[in-house]
């Protein structure tokens, strides 16, 4: 007898207890394994990256405001932990390492690593671009690059700079009104700064006479001005309309003079090869022709060079060309209102300027100048402390407290992951070498004296000197930045209260600074000299800075109020004159 058939009560969807097909049951916790792994991955890949701590301030900085008021509020503070520390950030909406202890910028500023900078120019453009600023991390040789130069600067005949800076004063005395009735707002003062970059870079030789083939040469400069703003344009906003078209733009301008340099130095030479190379002091060059003679030597010196086109020296050129501009024109902006506020300070300036010109200054060395010369160019380097020291520390100061370079070279982005000190940072993530912290923090700065003629008190620290009002004017601002004063790079050369001669006195850490750093390629030296040759030769040879109505208010001030200083929007129409007792 059959058993009978076993009987199955369904409910529900066909079942009150559904059985599930064991390839389901399989597949289901393979799918629930896959995704707890996932997570464990997640998880685990987050904790691999020891962050810096964060920093609730430091959140909304944009590349085109970092130098805002506002912005430069955040990045110096008072704050110990601040100024010692690491902390994490976001620039455009970027994760940011925000580094402000100077010992480790100065450790790691030139890590391999850390060797790209950031720019808002498109990828497609970068890859495209053979400079070591605006290109990206797939650029090859760019140790040799910068090598190159820095040699090219390294060999720069010093005659270079006092040429430089009497071609920028008879442009200025060349025109009834220099530079406009109201100079920080004029184009005119950048036009001049253009101008004056532009001969130096490419033009600075007699091969470019106006004699020569190259005669439509104000033309040319008009139109590499012109391709310049726009690539700066490109950097600060990304916005492109046409990078292929400007990149041709560029080569289409710039391959003749570099073509025509190269041709030159291809000449069989007539001198012997120990002085082929060998520059005469009397004789000026342009940054072209160092760098292609920078080639030449070296390739036969039997470095590696060889990588090395005239495509590389046109977008190379044009970069040293916008980083020299935008550091001379914050710098000569800053330099008109801080002159033009205290006339004790520019009839100070002008003395020693005329004083320089008429009796050679008085360097510790014998400088001989060439024939066009009007300045000992070799007074004007750092290391020569007894010449012209006021406008040297004039210089300085406004190098210091301007930051002139950032954040041009501060800004950069890591090719891959790395770690700096204790922390880590991924691949594409911001490192901000925060310099105006170094600049601004008063304890490297406190064994700065502050010493004026007739001080008979012993000297002060920088934390607690008080300033006379002739010199500083009101400085009871509460400010985390140091104030405004070239005297903390001044001392007296003897303890008689009634010599009032004084020399230059650069303390270690900022010596380090301005003769071994450099805005990506651009020496802190370069810039510093440019700056002092233009000062000597304008005020030298009678130009002055005045400034309109509303200056009385401004010099009760003084420069005590370092964010009238920072954000000189408010400053009556400065202008310069030609004063007529020269």
């Amino acid at each position: 007898m059959e058993p009978p058939p076993r009987l199955y009560h369904y409910g529900g969807l066909f079942t009150s207890v559904r059985s599930i097909d064991l390839p389901l049951k399989i597949l289901l916790i393979l799918s629930v394994l896959l995704l707890l792994i996932v997570i464990a991955a997640w998880i685990v890949s987050r904790k691999t990256y020891r962050r810096a701590p964060k920093d609730v301030k430091c959140v909304r900085i944009r590349l085109g405001e970092i130098n805002d008021l506002e912005t430069v509020d955040i990045l110096i503070r008072r704050d110990d932990n601040w100024k010692r520390g690491l902390f994490t950030g976001k620039v455009h909406n970027r994760l940011t390492l925000v580094v402000n202890d100077w010992k480790v910028i100065c450790l790691y500023e030139d890590d391999e690593n850390l060797d790209n900078y950031f720019s808002l120019i498109p990828g497609t453009f970068r890859r495209k671009w053979y400079g070591l600023w605006l290109s990206d991390y797939t650029l090859l040789h760019r140790s040799h690059l910068r090598a190159i130069a820095f040699h090219a600067f390294d060999t720069l005949s010093p005659v270079t700079f006092p040429l430089i800076g009497s071609f920028a004063t008879r442009r200025l005395q060349s025109n009834p009104c220099p530079l406009g009735k109201d100079v920080l707002n004029s184009p005119d003062l950048d036009t001049w700064i253009w101008d004056l970059v532009i001969e130096l870079v490419f033009f600075n030789s007699p091969d470019f006479s106006s004699g020569s083939s190259f005669a439509s040469k104000h033309s040319l400069v008009e139109c590499l001005r012109n391709q310049m703003l726009q690539l700066l344009q490109m950097h600060n906003s990304g916005k492109c309309s046409s990078g292929s078209t400007l990149i041709a733009e560029f080569d289409r301008l710039l391959s003749p003079l570099v073509r025509h340099v190269i041709k030159i130095f291809s000449r069989p030479h007539e001198q012997t090869s120990d002085t082929k190379y060998r520059n005469p002091f009397g004789c000026s060059t342009s940054l072209l022709h160092q760098f292609v003679q920078a080639h030449h030597q070296l390739e036969e010196e039997g470095e590696f060079v060889g990588f090395l086109n005239p495509v590389h020296i046109a977008h190379l050129l044009v970069e040293i060309s916008l980083i020299s501009r935008c550091c001379l024109l914050r710098a000569m902006r800053l330099l008109f209102v801080v002159l033009a506020v205290n006339n004790d300070w520019q009839c100070r300036l002008r003395e020693e300027c005329k004083q320089a010109l008429s009796t050679g200054s008085k360097c510790s060395k014998v400088a001989t100048s060439s024939p066009k010369s009007i300045t000992p160019p070799d007074c004007l380097h750092l290391r020569h402390v007894d010449c012209f020291p006021w406008t040297k520390a004039l210089v300085n100061e406004v190098i210091r407290f301007g930051a002139v370079g950032f954040p041009i070279s501060a800004l950069r982005e890591a090719p891959r992951d790395g770690h700096l000190l204790d922390y880590d940072y991924a691949e594409g993530e911001l490192i901000l070498l925060n310099q105006l912290v170094y600049f601004n923090d008063g304890r490297v700065w406190e064994a700065i004296r502050y010493l004026r003629p007739g001080d008979k008190k012993k000297p002060v620290f920088a934390e607690t000197a008080t300033l006379s009002e002739d010199d500083a004017g009101d400085n009871h601002f509460d400010s985390p930045d140091l104030p405004f004063n070239p005297h903390r790079f001044l001392r007296k050369c003897n303890s008689d209260p009634e010599n009032e001669q004084f020399r230059l006195e650069i303390p270690g850490h900022w010596t380090r600074h301005m003769l071994t750093g450099h805005v990506v390629c651009v020496p802190n030296d370069f810039v510093y000299r440019l700056l002092t040759t233009i000062l000597v030769h304008m005020f030298g040879t009678g130009l002055s800075v005045t400034i309109g109505e509303g200056s009385a208010m401004l010099r009760c001030k003084g420069t005590g109020d370092n964010h009238f200083l920072r954000n000189p929007r408010d400053v009556p129409p400065i202008s310069l004159a030609c004063i007529s007792d020269q």
